[in-house]
């Protein structure tokens, strides 16, 4: 299978996140898409943000005409800042063999990213 994650604040969630990852999904042969709500965005400490529990309802609100897009709430449940790297590491230990791992950012995100906790590890992962 090809499982893709696409994390972020999505406060709120809008037709930005949904259709690039859309083409994505037909560009890559993606058979399912996580998106994975943070709890506390590492890169968004001091901003104000809508609750992170009402965030993921309206995520899945917008995700539900999309029956290959999913929610994770691994980020939620820690309960603390999550950093990308570990959420990578966690989705690679549910792969089965051949499975293959695809990360999609936001330009935003990308043009951020070598601010990121461990950078060069999500390279590492092989994660595109």
């Amino acid at each position: 299978m090809n499982v893709a994650i696409m994390g972020g604040t999505f406060d709120p969630p809008h037709l930005a996140h949904v259709s690039p990852v859309e083409a994505a999904k037909n560009e890559f042969g993606l058979d399912v898409v996580w998106f994975v709500p943070a709890l506390i965005p590492p890169h968004k400490l001091n901003r104000h943000r809508t609750d992170p529990f009402h965030r993921t309802a309206m995520l899945a609100l917008a995700l539900n005409p999309f029956p290959f897009f999913k929610i994770s709430t691994v980020e939620l449940l820690r309960g603390d800042i999550s950093f990308t790297v570990n959420t990578v590491r966690e989705f690679h230990t549910t792969l089965q063999s051949g499975d293959r791992l695809f990360f999609i950012l936001g330009s935003d995100s990308f043009l951020e990213l070598n601010t990121w906790y461990e950078p060069a590890e999500l390279d590492r992962k092989s994660v595109v």
